[in-house]
């Protein structure tokens, strides 16, 4: 069988991987995304694809068997300006509303699709948010979904990293979904990072100092998204003197600066359980940006041939209905 789907806010295609993992038929029919790097890499790594463009612009969608959206979570993130996302607000996450338009334009043709899963920060359910949630869970109803959903931690699943997201899966006759329990494999971060790193990932004393006004800057805010510093081993840090980036007697603080680096796009991509064909067609700073907000796709598959299509995403891998 053969699915059909589409992917709103469709980045790289962490979803399509997914599928792919699972050893499912998929055929994408379309892809709502704007940012022109992010399709570049898309069709780079999957083959070229009908680009619907921006959401707020498309009339109708096509027929399907699944729709995803992870719609945009600046808005509603504790690392962003917590603005929302409110209907009609003009807000980066108010572009929810916009996948409630496209549903209710395929009610009136009588082609809803079976499925729909969405993903986002775990935020969208704090006091600022829940509100506008339910209303979302009360529109979905109206449409005849039954709607379930989770907050998920990717380091359950099989990814070196703590990362909580919201899944929602909503199915129009299957019932409620039954959310896998957690499976971890036991890593963490230091596990999956590279003991040989180009020099050019080191940061330098410029870009530490901005982190660090951007943390104070956040707190001033009440915003606790920020960043420490932690002291590589004995053993690490004998390797930088030897390669000449530690000098001997140097002042400690100067020694952390010094071996401070961002993830390169293969660090990045084995911390997020990517495969490394997702390293093609972008720059290194796009390609971490890409891989960086988007979802963790390593799947595992469910034993029933006829509900593992639709527990695909990455933090949770398996799952299956209540009916």
């Amino acid at each position: 069988m053969t699915i059909r789907m589409i992917e709103l806010f469709a980045g790289i295609g962490a979803t399509h991987e997914a599928m792919t993992e699972l050893g499912l038929d998929v055929e994408i029919v379309g892809i709502s995304e704007i940012d022109r790097h992010a399709i570049k890499g898309y069709e780079a790594i999957h083959g070229k694809v009908n680009v619907l463009g921006d959401i707020t612009k498309i009339d109708h969608l096509p027929e399907c068997d699944l729709i995803t959206y992870s719609w945009p979570c600046q808005s509603v993130s504790i690392a962003g300006m917590k603005a929302g996302m409110v209907e009609g607000s003009g807000t980066e996450s108010s572009l929810l509303w916009e996948v409630g338009r496209l549903l209710k334009d395929m009610r009136e043709r009588d082609v809803l699709p079976e499925y729909l899963v969405a993903e986002n920060v775990d935020a969208v359910l704090n006091k600022l948010n829940i509100g506008e949630f339910r209303r979302w869970i009360v529109m979905l109803s109206e449409l005849g979904y039954t709607s379930s959903y989770r907050i998920m931690n990717a380091k359950d699943y099989g990814t070196p990293q703590n990362r909580r997201r919201m899944f929602m899966v909503s199915t129009l006759t299957h019932g409620s979904f039954v959310f896998p329990k957690p499976c971890p494999d036991g890593r963490i971060l230091r596990d999956v990072l590279e003991d040989d790193v180009d020099e050019s990932y080191f940061l330098s004393e410029k870009r530490i100092a901005t982190f660090e006004k951007h943390r104070k800057r956040n707190e001033a805010n009440g915003n606790k998204f920020g960043w420490r510093v932690h002291v590589l081993t004995d053993e690490a840090r004998e390797r930088e003197r030897e390669r000449g980036r530690i000098a001997d007697g140097q002042h400690q603080t100067r020694q952390i600066q010094s071996d401070l680096h961002r993830n390169s796009p293969e660090g990045s991509n084995e911390s997020h359980r990517i495969p490394m064909r997702y390293q093609v067609g972008l720059h290194d700073s796009r390609r971490g940006r890409r891989i960086g907000i988007g979802e963790t796709p390593q799947g595992t598959r469910d034993g029933s041939e006829e509900h593992r299509a639709h527990a695909y995403y990455g933090h949770w891998g398996g799952g299956r209905y209540s009916d």
